[in-house]
């Protein structure tokens, strides 16, 4: 609410709007704007006996290493090149192959007849075929989790492919005489069929995989083409057609969220001449998750083809989907990646609504609406018009009043929206656009909302219909951030001018079409410096949030923590900045504890001590024996040693019963070494009773207790130098002289017998690639693993053939 008592209602974020158009406008989730779609009129003719022809083709495949495979198409070997020149036999099948893929599982699956083969590329096993019956495989596509999708080109089915067999060297033979209900290879290859569950009128073409998992599958219909997305259990979603295109014959992935097909089109040889096949189109359409039936639009954008060979895409094990390119026979070249021309292509205009049924609402009839607030980014020649829509029934009317932003050049008469210095009306506010402001191009927009053509131009109604329409050149677009509705308006005219200044016409008179009445045009005049004045009354009366850390401004902060007394590194981001001075007071009262330094290096660090990431050991907590000793009280909640998680650390019987190794007497060891071995005849508790009194020495056990007294460890559960440094800081700004810290990366999780100490130097963290050998630093036995790459070509790294 604003000085004048005005309240707004905020449109932003992608449950604020519905979007329309042809394609509609796009919502960016990490910039949370919306910017006019990608969209591309398709100009070509395509050729269904071209894709009917090429839909079958086997396949390029390509791994990680920049190595490749593909089918000889005299000898129908499967080679793999790019490693050196030439190329070698990976298999030599005896039917014919019918598509080709690699795994993230580093096995090579190709198609043969009615079976799906899986070779090693590692060599640890023999080549293996596993199969259906009544399934016809004709294409492949990886599955990050291991295994492969496996497509049926008869019917509409789609199966699994899991498992690997056993190593050559781990198998053993079995004997009958032995009971062992123990399988040997508990996943062993198999094929599981899924049934689809689509309907008869969809012909499956093609599937395909992306990085994170998503898999979509292409299909016929009689005069289209359409995609469903295939979940991790084989259920499929709903249908989505494929707007302008019916007959395209391979589909891959050009990111994460973006679809792509290959057409096979038709094009003229001489102008006026006949269609003749020829060439290939690539067509994108988005590929975000949906839950809805629908269609797709063709996005914008142009993707070459250099040296295409006419085939489907490669399949590879990332992003964006490479294609094949001719070359000498008999080695194919490496496919090249699908690669966008720097010339996007949008929509000229695209609409933002507010939801149908749910428009602003301000409470009661007559509501007079004052203002709008637009966070936005207009290129040259781009813009937006807002339309509202006031009644005071829930019906939305037919009329709507029309305003101008940006460079949409406006009818006689319209309001056009003004750029604003500050990046928001709201107090010391940073505003929500993501980019910087720019003097009438970027930042915030104001408009007074009036009905032009009328007596009266005030917009009454108790509920409010908003429409966004984003204006582009088809190359720009603007970039939406939020629409600020403010209400109801306080009339400067009416509350300080005599009466013989305001306006009083209402009903059919404030409706009849024309010029403004002089009393109307005054209340817009006056708008003006209201529109300036506000904003001022409004940081005046809301000054107290500069003494708020949460809301005081960035260049502010050092300003605002020196009234505490804290001091901060440059380094520091200001959201840690801001919590540190609101817990400014918790911090002094304990600062120079360990309680404290633990506090400020979770505020700072943003929670590294609560997650386990940064651990502080008290030196004086290592006189705790490791030993058991059963009969004594030393229970403590607090030791970091036990977590918390018991009520003892040792547990005591009697006076000195210590359970333990005979030779390894921790209790002894911590303060003598070279002690003596037990004499025979003597019991446990005699040795012990004696070697206390002759060798451990008071003042020696006191040194090693003073030793330990006034010292701090700061363990950091990973090498992560930037935290380090921080933590480096943060102990000599937090610590008291008289106390020795150390900060000490502790990277690895578990070592027995070194660091083993649960929840100190010992922790949980996931798995992790095994390092490759580093000449010079690697040793035997120790880090690092020496394996050739489970290439495609088996020549890289000096592999055999």
């Amino acid at each position: 609410m604003d000085a004048n008592g005005q309240r707004f209602w905020s449109l932003a974020g992608e449950q604020a709007w519905v979007r329309q158009g042809a394609p509609p406008p796009v919502h960016d989730s990490e910039r949370r704007t919306f910017r006019l779609g990608s969209h591309r009129e398709l100009g070509f003719t395509e050729s269904p006996d071209e894709a009917e022809e090429r839909r079958g083709r086997p396949r390029m495949t390509h791994d990680r290493h920049g190595t490749h495979a593909f089918v000889d198409p005299v000898t129908n070997e499967i080679h793999g090149a790019g490693a050196l020149s030439g190329s070698v036999v990976l298999h030599a099948p005896d039917d014919p192959v019918i598509d080709v893929a690699v795994g993230y599982d580093e096995v090579l699956y190709f198609i043969e007849e009615a079976e799906v083969w899986l070779v090693d590329l590692r060599g640890r096993w023999d080549a293996v075929a596993v199969s259906l019956p009544d399934f016809a495989p004709s294409r492949l596509a990886a599955r990050p989790e291991g295994g492969v999708w496996v497509l049926d080109r008869n019917d509409q089915q789609l199966a699994r492919v899991t498992g690997v067999p056993l190593p050559r060297e781990g198998a053993r033979e079995r004997s009958d005489l032995l009971f062992d209900p123990k399988e040997e290879n508990p996943r062993p290859p198999r094929m599981v069929r899924v049934d689809l569950g689509s309907t008869d009128a969809e012909e499956a073409i093609d599937i395909a995989t992306n990085s994170r998992g998503r898999t979509v599958l292409l299909s016929w219909e009689a005069d289209a083409s359409s995609v469903r997305f295939v979940a991790s259990d084989g259920s499929l979603g709903p249908r989505q057609l494929l707007d302008g295109i019916e007959r395209p014959f391979s589909i891959g992935f050009v990111d994460v969220d973006t679809l792509a097909v290959l057409v096979a089109a038709l094009h003229t040889e001489a102008e006026g001449g006949p269609l003749v096949p020829g060439g290939t189109q690539v067509v994108t359409y988005d590929g975000g998750p949906s839950d809805e039936a629908g269609s797709r639009l063709p996005l914008g954008g142009t993707y070459p083809l250099l040296g295409h060979d006419g085939g489907p895409f490669a399949r590879g094990l990332d992003e964006p989907v490479r294609y094949g390119v001719t070359g000498s026979e008999p080695v194919a070249p490496a496919p090249r990646r699908l690669i966008q021309i720097a010339a996007p292509r949008h929509a000229m205009t695209g609409n933002l609504v507010t939801p149908p049924g749910a428009p602003l609402d301000g409470g009661r009839e007559g509501f007079e609406w004052h203002r709008a607030y637009v966070e936005a980014h207009f290129p040259p020649g781009c813009g937006l018009r807002l339309y509202v829509r006031a009644s005071d029934e829930p019906v939305e009317p037919a009329e709507e009043h029309e305003h101008v932003f940006g460079d949409v050049e406006p009818a006689p008469g319209l309001p056009h929206g003004i750029w604003s210095t500050m990046a928001s009306e709201l107090p010391f506010h940073d505003g929500v656009l993501p980019c910087p402001l720019e003097p009438h191009r970027a930042g915030l927009f104001t408009v007074l909302l009036q009905r032009t053509g009328r007596a009266v131009t005030a917009i009454r109604g108790r509920y409010l219909w908003v429409r966004v329409e984003l204006v582009g050149d088809g190359r720009l677009g603007p970039e939406l951030a939020a629409v600020r509705i403010y209400g109801s308006r306080f009339s400067h005219v009416e509350n300080y001018l005599p009466r013989i200044y305001h306006d009083n016409r209402f009903g059919t008179d404030a409706d009849a079409p024309g010029a403004a009445s002089p009393a109307d045009f005054l209340e817009r005049f006056v708008g003006n410096f209201e529109g300036v004045l506000t904003t001022l009354e409004d940081r005046i009366a809301n000054a107290h949030l500069l003494t708020d850390p949460q809301t005081c401004p960035e260049d502010a902060l050092g300003w605002l923590s020196s009234w505490v007394g804290l001091v901060f590194d440059a380094a520091y981001p200001a959201e840690r900045r801001r919590v540190a001075i609101e817990h400014a007071m918790a911090l002094h009262r304990w600062r120079g504890t360990a309680r404290g330094l633990r506090m400020a290096i979770d505020l700072l660090t943003g929670g590294a001590v609560e997650r386990g990431k940064v651990v502080i050991l008290e030196g004086w907590r290592l006189r705790r024996t490791f030993a058991t000793i059963l009969g004594a009280d030393l229970a403590d909640e607090d030791d970091p040693l036990l977590g918390g998680v018991v009520q003892s650390g040792n547990s005591v019987v009697g006076d000195s019963l210590i359970l333990g190794d005979d030779f390894r007497r921790e209790f002894v060891a911590l303060f003598r070494e070279n002690l003596p071995e037990r004499p025979s005849g003597s019991t446990l508790d005699e040795w012990i009773q004696w070697m206390v009194e002759r060798y451990i020495d008071p003042h020696v056990v006191d040194a090693f207790f003073d030793r330990l007294a006034h010292r701090l460890t700061i363990l950091v559960h990973a090498e992560d130098t930037e935290l380090l440094t921080s933590l480096r800081k943060i102990v000599e700004l937090e610590t008291p002289a008289h106390l020795e810290t150390e900060v000490v990366s502790a990277p690895y999780p578990f070592l027995v017998g070194m660091a083993s100490l649960v929840g100190v130097d010992t922790f949980l963290r996931g798995p992790e690639e095994p390092p490759g050998i580093v000449v010079g630093e690697s040793r035997i036995g120790g880090t690092g693993f020496l394996s050739r790459p489970a290439a495609l070509d088996s020549r890289l790294e000096g592999g055999t053939t």
